[in-house]
């Protein structure tokens, strides 16, 4: 069957439910991400965003995603899914721990190795930040916001009270 015309032809290509309720896409995916998407109303769309679509019997109100319940990408069970604000998604990411984190991210100019010992050597006092951004190669507000655990927040370790703040 080629792009999918109607309700039920999109239902076709919707598996049954596994044991956590999930309904998979089981048709193209999305290569990276792992998203279902189809060619539905004339432009490609994520598969999960069309069921919640033919499940509601309206569209996706301006400004908001279709999200998740189940943290599976190319689920599209209609009582797994809902909308909401990309704001809620990404709180959701972050309860679920998903997401790139840490090295994985693509914009990181540290490893977690180089944080553990830039903290360390921090925690010494005998660097300044602008010493350490130097050293590392990055500037010192990003040394200030990874020894405040603004970013890279995950080393227990580290504490916001003993960590000294320059100005």
């Amino acid at each position: 069957m080629a792009n999918p015309r109607t309700p039920e032809d999109f239902w076709a290509k919707v598996g049954p439910p596994d044991h956590r309720g999930c309904r998979r896409w089981l048709s193209r995916k999305h290569h990276s991400r792992g998203y279902g998407t189809v060619f539905w109303e004339g432009k490609i769309q994520f598969a999960h965003r069309v069921a919640w679509m033919l499940h509601a019997r309206q569209e996706v109100p301006p400004g908001l995603w279709v999200l998740h319940s189940c943290s599976v990408r190319a689920c599209c069970a209609p009582e797994h899914l809902r909308v909401g604000t990309p704001q809620e998604n990404a709180a959701d990411a972050a309860h679920e721990n998903r997401g790139a984190r840490g090295s994985r991210c693509h914009h990181a100019k540290l490893t977690e190795a180089q944080v553990d010992q830039l903290r360390d050597v921090w925690r010494t006092g005998w660097w300044t930040q602008q010493e350490l951004a130097d050293l590392y190669g990055i500037t010192q507000g990003q040394v200030s916001r990874v020894v405040r655990q603004v970013n890279w927040k995950d080393d227990p370790r580290d504490q916001l009270a003993q960590v000294p703040q320059v100005l």
